[in-house]
């Protein structure tokens, strides 16, 4: 038996987030993702964010690094990118800031997954959250020519997707026609 197998989301939903934190689950699902084998605790956090309000947004925002760092692993990649998209799709415009300086950091890391994880995670932003990512293009850009560079060529991809995916919040026409030349020449 999982460690999570009695977590009832329903009842976190209803006691809200004072029960939460007297609980400890933010802690085990922190010591958790650190673990050889977390893929309950991903698609813990996965049910959490589907499961319950908007409060619980500012805790699993604070598990992304342990979530990045889990996409490094072939046996944890794909729930933790579900986990990933999920805190993603529950941000708020305002929390936006502070995922995409955690996403900045894991550029560094270095394990490629985990950076490609990132780019994707970036480029998703996107899809939520169009009009914050367009007021923070200038930033992002600077990042991804950052990165633009990496050895391993699967980033260098990724890089150029997430490329695709934040300038297509550009909506003045007269810069669209001339994006795909941009990201061609980072």
């Amino acid at each position: 038996m999982s460690a999570f197998a009695t977590i009832d989301i329903a009842s976190i939903k209803a006691n809200g987030v004072l029960a939460f934190e007297r609980s400890g689950l933010l802690e085990t699902l922190k010591t958790e993702l650190a673990t050889s084998n977390p893929v309950e605790a991903l698609e813990l956090v996965k049910s959490l964010a589907e499961g319950v309000d908007q409060w619980i947004e500012p805790f699993l925002v604070s598990l992304l690094p342990y979530i990045l760092e889990n996409l490094a692993a072939p046996k944890t990649a794909e729930a933790a990118s579900h986990a990933g998209f999920a805190i993603l799709a529950k941000s708020n415009a305002h929390s936006v800031r502070v995922i995409t300086q955690v996403l900045y950091e894991s550029f560094t890391s270095m394990k490629w997954q985990t950076k490609k994880g990132s780019l994707v995670l970036l480029g998703k932003l996107a899809t939520y959250h169009p009009t914050v990512v367009q007021r923070n293009l200038p930033e992002m850009i600077l990042k991804l020519i950052e990165i633009a560079a990496d050895v391993k060529k699967e980033v260098k991809e990724q890089t150029r997707i997430a490329f695709t995916e934040i300038c297509a919040t550009i909506t003045n026409m007269d810069i669209t026609p001339i994006i795909p030349k941009v990201i061609g020449a980072y």
